[in-house]
């Protein structure tokens, strides 16, 4: 129950990777608060010293009877009838497969790249709570921020609403504006594809190239700018252009091909005339060391 509803969030469509770094940082957080000691987390303060924790060393880690496997858990455990050699087993395992996954998180975490750490300071709440950690170029926003941070909801309006309704209509904010809309474009995944993987079973797809990508996306644009699947306008256009989809595909790998055998035509050319090249100097070398 600890990553499922980051998973879910994370599947939205709204731009959220400036949230990331609190939400992954609290992820993690929750998961090393049941094995890890109290101690050694109370040490490891901030994104970067959770980052240097040694997630694997026992030393770090509690006993065995204080790794929390849950309530559930434990209220089946203390009904079983087993031995304590066996629950000691079983908290074991749990307790390895929190390290094992907490480990995994880690290592793939975006927290360690700077830009995501940094694109926090446009997370409205952190520019309320600690507007001098925030960016030197968003400080002209703060004071209006502190005013709409009370209504912003990240569950229920999208983050380029929010900015679009604070900063549109003020030229003084023009050039932010247009940092702030090529910020928006950075993605915290495909999630509309990723829906397929995890607990979303409303897509699947599996090893698409980027030009599939890329067309999934401008569709899924297509149509929520006509709001709803149901309002997309069936034009003899569109009829025209889905009709024997077949033979356009394969006349698409027809030109792939082609265009593979001209570039290797023309490295191969190409390393040719670099052989040519070579001989020649080589000989005009020869003949001047002979004179």
């Amino acid at each position: 129950m600890i990553l499922k509803p980051f998973l879910t969030e994370y599947q939205l469509d709204k731009p959220l990777v400036f949230f990331l770094k609190r939400d992954l940082e609290c992820l993690v957080r929750k998961l090393l608060a049941r094995f890890v000691k109290c101690s050694v987390l109370s040490v490891s303060t901030g994104v970067v010293g959770m980052l240097k924790m040694d997630v694997a060393d026992p030393n770090n880690h509690v006993s065995s009877e204080k790794v929390d496997i849950g309530h559930a858990a434990e209220q089946v455990l203390k009904a079983a009838k087993v031995s304590s050699k066996d629950v000691f087993a079983f908290r074991m395992e749990c307790k390895q497969f929190l390290v094992s996954t907490t480990k995994k998180i880690l290592e793939k975490s975006p927290l360690t790249y700077h830009l995501v750490r940094n694109l926090s300071s446009l997370d409205p709440r952190h520019m309320a709570s600690k507007p001098d950690d925030c960016l030197a170029g968003f400080r002209k926003v703060l004071d209006a921020l502190m005013q709409l941070v009370d209504w912003f909801d990240k569950h229920t309006l999208g983050l380029d609403e929010f900015y679009l309704e604070l900063l549109k209509g003020d030229s003084s904010y023009m050039h932010l504006w247009k940092v702030i809309r090529l910020l928006l474009i950075l993605s915290h995944g495909q999630a509309t594809v990723e829906r397929g993987f995890s607990v979303n079973r409303q897509v699947s797809v599996e090893n698409l190239k980027d030009i599939l990508y890329v067309s999934q996306r401008i569709v899924c644009d297509a149509v929520s700018q006509a709001g709803g699947i149901l309002n997309v306008a069936i034009t003899k256009e569109l009829r025209k252009y889905v009709a024997a989809p077949h033979n356009r595909y394969r006349a698409y790998l027809e030109d792939t091909k082609k265009q593979v055998m001209e570039q290797t035509k023309a490295s191969k050319r190409s390393h040719i005339e670099e052989e040519i090249e070579s001989i020649k100097t080589k000989e005009e070398e020869a003949g001047s060391n002979n004179r």
